[in-house]
């Protein structure tokens, strides 16, 4: 299969299981929140949050595993995929272990950071379960790595849709029955099971790589390689980490652990929105860019990711507008009225996300070229930075202090440094790429979506028919017009085969 045809077909496939995960969200999230009251329900975020650190341990190999395996498929390498793979492996069991370590020794940690209305073994309960899980599923992680390299994007896909569908339903389940942490915990894991089993599955679908007759000094040059690739990864990641999953933590400890779902909630559409265009603009773009860097094609490579970007840029503007018109109203419906300042968080994260998510490929392109580690030191100083910034603003704005450090630093970063940084790769003036690139097609596909949305204004009310009578209004107006007015001929022509495969398969 070609690899035009696997990034159509993951586009699809990821554009449906994102579907399926946003329905789940919405529907699990106020159950939890009613079943585990605010308390439980913040309790459960805090340990997902503590997972998330533990995920630091990975250091960047799965990502980085993918795409040198990737690299290795564009250049026709069968012998450095066989070694890739061998390595990864072997690198992944270690991580296994290293995550179930931490998971024993940071459980004593949730009574004291969690809320003292629950007994120490339910709110322990999530972290034990869901840590232990996630230990093994890196064990078994090499089916993912090499969909991923092999860009087949649509069987991670399926896998993630059966899991979405099985973990709501036994999830649902659980809370209704009164299981309370325990049960949510024991829903979240057996949907990491049932995923990690279909991937493994799925994975006899790809060419496999031989490992025999390595030499020593390959296989020493390759794992160096690997490892210098992935600590940038991990620098990359512990920048985001200080971002946005110390802050549940400060959160907690400043204004009590009942307001980190208002937090929650004010993140989780910004959250979903970055799922929905990392299944359209993220892994498939970067498995493609790595395979035409691998190829030595890098005027093409060049060419192709300043027409994603432009679509990109199209759709996230518009997106992320449409979001904060209808998320006030929304939340209200969604999870009650005393969730209203959520909307609040939203709107000071707006702005920098949404350049951020116009900006989406650069990322992709900085790490398939192999040259992640100016973007890697900015991340890192941006994530103290927005921290620092965050515990300086938190006593003076309450809430949204905590978030505004967010804002400004994010705000620098993907106003000045990303467009600088793209530079260094595709020659291309700064100034004009921002604007040319990624601020004057987003600019003009919003025209015709805000116009609808002033029209219909009186619409927005927090009621789910009115809500998706004018959802749906506004992303046909802006699925009509943008191509005519942000795209060329040539591009049109692009997106329109682009769909009718996707629809075709």
């Amino acid at each position: 299969m070609s690899l035009a045809r696997n990034l159509l077909r993951g586009s699809g496939a990821n554009l449906v299981d994102h579907g399926v995960k946003m329905a789940a969200i919405f529907f699990i999230t106020p159950l939890m929140r009613h079943s585990l009251t605010d308390a439980g329900y913040g309790s459960w975020l805090l340990a997902m949050n503590v997972i998330g650190y533990f995920l630091l341990l990975d250091a960047g190999v799965t990502f980085t595993s993918a795409r040198f395996f990737a690299v290795a498929v564009g250049s026709g390498d069968n012998r450095k995929q066989g070694i890739i793979a061998h390595e990864a492996r072997r690198i992944l069991r270690f991580i296994s272990a290293a995550i179930f370590t931490c998971t024993v020794a940071a459980l004593p940690l949730m009574p004291w950071i969690a809320s003292s209305q629950f007994s120490a073994l339910e709110v322990s309960s999530p972290l034990a379960i869901c840590g232990t899980i996630t230990a093994i599923r890196f064990a078994f992680r090499m089916p993912l790595v090499l969909l991923r390299a092999h860009v087949r994007y649509d069987l991670l896909a399926y896998a993630s849709i059966l899991r979405t569908v099985a973990q709501t339903g036994i999830m649902a389940w659980m809370l209704l029955s009164d299981h309370g942490l325990i049960g949510a915990a024991i829903a979240h894991g057996s949907g990491e099971l049932l995923e990690l089993f279909l991937q493994s599955w799925f994975v006899k679908s790809v060419p496999r790589s031989n490992t025999s007759n390595q030499s020593t000094e390959e296989t020493t040059e390759i794992r160096k390689s690997l490892f210098k690739y992935s600590n940038a990864v991990l620098m990359f990641n512990v920048g985001d980490i200080l971002r946005l999953q110390a802050t549940p933590l400060l959160i907690s400890r400043m204004f009590g652990v009942s307001q980190v779902p208002v937090y929650s909630i004010g993140l989780r559409l910004i959250t979903m929105l970055e799922d929905l265009i990392n299944a359209l603009f993220g892994g498939q773009v970067l498995s493609g860019f790595s395979q035409l860097h691998g190829a030595g094609k890098h005027p093409e490579l060049v060419y192709k990711f300043r027409r994603v970007t432009r679509l990109t840029s199209c759709f996230a503007a518009c997106a992320i507008a449409g979001m904060v018109i209808i998320g006030k109203p929304f939340i209200i419906r969604w999870m009650g009225q005393d969730f209203e300042q959520a909307h609040e968080i939203m709107l000071i994260l707006a702005v920098p996300y949404a350049l951020r998510f116009m900006q989406y490929p650069s990322h992709s392109l900085l790490y398939a070229v192999g040259m992640p580690y100016i973007c890697l030191w900015v991340n890192l100083i941006g994530g103290f930075i927005s921290l620092l910034l965050s515990l300086t603003l938190a006593p003076i704005f309450g809430l949204h202090g905590v978030v505004m450090g967010t804002f400004f630093e994010m705000l620098i970063v993907y106003l000045f440094v990303m467009p600088w940084m793209v530079t260094r790769i595709t020659q291309i003036n700064p100034v004009i790429h921002l604007f040319l690139d990624i601020i004057w097609p987003g600019t003009k596909a919003l025209v015709f979506p805000l116009f609808f949305a002033w029209l219909l204004a009186d619409w927005l009310q927090p009621r789910y028919d009115f809500l998706s009578f004018f959802s749906l209004g506004y992303a046909v107006t802006f699925a009509i017009t943008a191509p005519w007015i942000s795209f060329d001929k040539s591009e049109r022509r692009t997106l329109w085969a682009t769909i009718t495969s996707i629809l075709r398969l």
